[in-house]
């Protein structure tokens, strides 16, 4: 995959790696934004140990992380004889330290805390040990952002006060598109931007030899598209988040034009307050903002608020593809949505 700006963030790193103290940096940002790439940049030429955590037991996470400390360490007996809990994880990583500098990533770490609940509490024991060690650079990250800022960097999070940096990486903003369109003239530009925003990941997908309609209908109408599920996924990495369908709703009601919250509570099926606090979740997640008319001089006070999809790519799946799955079967579909619906109202959307 190409690496596209994020100079600040890896320089940020770089310099911290040169810091002469311990470090333990907390990155973190929604699904696909590119935080697994700035790590694995970052540690590149580096003795790292890293971790990828997926949905699955605390004993899957346990044998991949031996997996990744044979791989760091040379432990082959660790091949044989698995770590038995984090506790042996973070005692063997206390060993290495002895050996030099290494980096420690913990990425997608939202799934290790669902199945380890006292895994805070080990992280803050660990970081005592060892808080005075300038070869230790722990890194946390994950795609959970309404679970980091509430577990992880939040005034109440069991690690609040231990980080000694964060970083919360955003979508590239509409400038950073010429990096992977660089043929492209300004109004389809602009276009792509309304369609799929800043998410590296959706533009790296992007064929910048191909029309923005061809690319609409491989990645996002076709049944096997690239980017077709993406709004589902992106759900699934998110812990709070239980009931997925009434998610969908709200989103799809903003879509439709249902803005107030009286009107997405009518159209969900939910009390007032209990929309309120979905709309809360959505807007900790970043995908949703309020909006108010300018002349209101306190905007945290006032009932003139309404609500919109702050994503780009999700406000036109709500609008262009959620509705329609129903007849999006086949790549013939594809074409005829793209060409029936899709392209007829694309300026109208931007």
């Amino acid at each position: 995959m190409r690496f596209y700006n994020r100079t600040d963030e890896l320089e940020a790193l770089q310099q911290r790696w040169g810091s002469a103290k311990a470090e333990y940096v907390v990155i973190y940002g929604r699904r696909r934004v590119g935080k697994t790439e700035l790590i694995l940049r970052f540690a590149a030429d580096r003795r790292c140990i890293y971790f990828e955590a997926s949905a699955g037991t605390e004993r899957d996470h346990l044998d991949d992380l031996s997996r990744a400390l044979t791989q760091t360490s040379g432990r082959e007996l660790l091949a044989a004889q698995p770590l038995s809990s984090w506790q042996a994880f973070f005692a063997a990583v206390g060993e290495d330290l002895q050996s030099g500098p290494l980096l420690v990533a913990l990425d997608e770490f939202q799934f290790v805390a669902r199945e380890t609940p006292a895994i805070g509490s080990l992280i803050n024991r660990f970081w005592r040990e060892h808080r005075d060690n300038p070869n230790l650079f722990l890194i946390l990250s994950g795609s959970d952002v309404s679970f980091f800022e509430r577990e992880i960097v939040g005034y109440g999070a069991t690690t609040y006060g231990r980080r000694t940096g964060s970083l919360h990486l955003q979508p590239f903003p509409f400038t950073e598109l010429k990096h992977f369109l660089p043929k492209w003239k300004p109004a389809d530009l602009i276009r792509a931007y309304a369609v799929f925003g800043g998410v590296p990941y959706y533009l790296e997908a992007l064929d910048p030899a191909a029309t923005l309609g061809k690319n609409i209908e491989r990645h996002v109408l076709a049944p096997d598209g690239l980017l077709r599920q993406e709004p589902r996924f992106l759900f699934g990495q998110h812990s709070d988040l239980r009931e997925d369908g009434v998610y969908f709703s709200i989103l799809r009601a903003i879509a439709a034009g249902r803005t107030r919250r009286n009107e997405i509570a009518a159209r969900v099926g939910r009390s007032d307050g209990a929309t309120g606090q979905l709309l809360e979740r959505l807007m900790g997640m970043g995908l949703v903002r309020r909006v108010h008319p300018v002349t209101v001089v306190n905007p945290d006070r006032t009932r003139m608020v309404r609500f919109a999809i702050d994503d780009p790519f999700l406000r036109f799946w709500f609008i262009f593809v959620h509705p329609y799955e129903s007849r999006l079967h086949r790549r013939a579909d594809a074409r005829d949505h793209l060409d029936g619906l899709v392209l007829p109202g694309l300026d109208a959307f931007v």
